[in-house]
């Protein structure tokens, strides 16, 4: 609909061309935008699982979201 795709594929050429791609990551909502993109779900990036209960965040995946 309106070009996001486009633009993330974009950014990752930049990215690519700069030879930084190892630096960008790319996250969506669902799996089907997370495979358009070549990217991975906000679930499989924080560790959380469906069918886990209300937790905190592991110390993992805290230190995971830091380092961006």
């Amino acid at each position: 609909g309106t070009g996001k795709s486009k633009v993330i594929q974009t950014i990752t050429e930049y990215f690519a061309y700069k030879r930084m791609k190892y630096m960008l990551l790319k996250v969506a909502y669902t799996g089907v935008a997370a495979s358009l993109i070549d990217g991975k779900t906000t679930h499989t990036i924080t560790m959380i699982s469906q069918n886990d209960s209300v937790k905190p965040i592991s110390d993992e995946a805290r230190a995971r979201l830091q380092r961006f």
